[in-house]
């Protein structure tokens, strides 16, 4: 990284600065897994959707719970939207 970006990039490889702004590099830190959640062969038909059930108070929402957008941010986006809608029926 250094021999690309020479002194913009600290020496935690993980931030690159240019006196102006800065861009987080996640994927370069240990703690970061880059993983997304995926149904195995057969799940789909067994137990895609029940990710969103409500369990008592709690609500569910994000990319891992959608059955049409799975491991997409237009999963987690409508999901969000979803979950959003569900709480406010309850309230009402």
């Amino acid at each position: 990284m250094t021999e690309l970006f020479g002194e913009f990039i600290d020496s935690d490889h993980k931030t690159m600065r240019n006196g102006r702004g800065s861009g987080a590099k996640p994927m370069l830190s240990r703690f970061f897994g880059s993983s997304y959640a995926y149904w195995r062969v057969g799940q789909y038909g067994s137990i895609a959707g029940y990710e969103a059930v409500t369990q008592g108070g709690v609500y569910f929402a994000g990319e891992h719970t959608s059955t049409d957008f799975q491991g997409y941010m237009e999963g987690g986006a409508a999901e969000g939207e979803r979950a959003a809608d569900d709480i406010l029926k309850r309230l009402h």
